[in-house]
């Protein structure tokens, strides 16, 4: 595991990490709340329970503005429908009640999706660009292949009546997704293990 390899393991060669499909930037983080419970509470526990609580924050902020934004946008009806969604499918919000890199992508994923609609319906203001491009950041950092969400998105927002500004944002979003993500591999000298890194 990333986790066990970032924070304990050595080679012959001294300590070595590797890299999935999941980039070093969730690894880093969950390995951020573990050495705090074990640095200020000596409890490995602590830490669990520390990056759960972050994780269960970005989520409901994330998975409650989206069904806020389409209620307001749309209809109180969709809302309902997609909060029965999550109720009845509930193994998306679930994500965020373990030690897994993919609740912070689905997390992440969720804040995308709502900033964008928010800003393909409404026009876009200064305070949901930069929303828009710190969601997409993260959401590229927290997986591989996020940075193709990015993209796909900027590709489809081409047809959009507010493109010009999305368009440059996503841009942005892609830069900086892809310059942070080398260069925390640099300077933890991960061994990308994707071709995506």
């Amino acid at each position: 595991d990333q986790m066990n390899e970032l924070f304990n393991s050595r080679a012959a060669d001294g300590v070595f990490t590797l890299t999935n499909h999941h980039p070093i930037f969730p690894t880093l983080l969950e390995g951020f709340f573990l050495k705090i419970g074990i640095s200020l509470f000596h409890s490995v526990n602590i830490g669990v329970l520390l990056n759960n609580l972050f994780l269960h924050l970005i989520s409901l902020c994330g998975f409650s503005s989206l069904i806020v934004v389409v209620e307001i946008l749309f209809s109180k009806k969709y809302g309902y429908m997609l909060t029965a969604f999550f109720g009845v499918f509930p193994v998306i919000p679930q994500w965020s009640n373990a030690l897994d890199k993919t609740g912070y992508f689905t997390a992440f994923l969720v804040v995308f999706v709502t900033f964008l609609i928010w800003i393909t319906v409404k026009a876009p203001s200064k305070l949901s660009l930069l929303g828009l491009v710190i969601s997409a950041v993260c959401l590229g950092l927290t997986r591989n292949d996020g940075v193709l969400y990015i993209i796909f998105s900027l590709l489809g927002s081409l047809t959009l009546k507010h493109r010009r500004a999305i368009c440059l944002s996503l841009l942005i979003s892609v830069m900086l997704t892809v310059g942070f993500s080398h260069a925390l591999v640099l300077t933890t000298h991960a061994l990308p293990t994707e071709p995506m890194e």
